[in-house]
């Protein structure tokens, strides 16, 4: 927690305060979608939980592949919203200034993939909470923190145009 305060103070100091709300305006029409995933991934570790109280190995194994498959047909519904109806959003609903467009559209197609990543990995991280293995979602959680932290770091001395980079 401390440290996403941290980062969200030097983000800011970086990119001012323009490309940071533009930033969070072109990232928050895709994260809009982050309920579903919340959503789903409740419903993945549920029956999860399931099929491993019963000692199913088999039905687990069953269940997870479904749900992959059900998470990979998602994630193409999406990118197709994504990429006709979010894209005409974001080119054409918000006022971001021209000369910062371009930034705005590599914003949007990060965050959109950024966000398919998500989705994908959803199934694995409820198998690990499933089994309460939570040394391994402990650790990816920092991992995820020490990353995050190191893009900080970077963009303070690259010379590029910050906002495209830390999309």
């Amino acid at each position: 927690m401390l440290v996403s305060l941290y980062t969200v103070r030097v983000v800011l100091n970086t990119l001012g305060a323009e490309d940071y709300g533009i930033y969070n305006v072109v990232a928050g029409v895709v994260t809009m979608f982050s309920f579903l995933s919340g959503a789903m991934a409740t419903a993945s570790q549920r029956f999860f939980s399931f099929e491993m109280g019963k000692g199913n190995e088999a039905g687990l194994a069953h269940i997870f592949s479904v749900t992959l498959t059900i998470y990979a047909f998602l994630s193409v519904i999406i990118v197709i919203f994504a990429e006709t109806l979010g894209l005409w959003f974001v080119c054409t609903k918000l006022v971001i200034p021209l000369e910062r467009m371009t930034a705005a559209k590599w914003i949007y197609q990060c965050a959109v993939i950024s966000f398919l990543f998500t989705i994908m990995t959803t199934p694995y991280m409820s198998t690990i909470i499933a089994h309460e293995n939570m040394n391994v979602y402990a650790y990816v959680s920092i991992v995820e923190v020490v990353l995050k932290l190191a893009v900080v770091f970077v963009l303070k001395v690259v010379s590029t145009d910050k906002l495209i980079l830390y999309g």
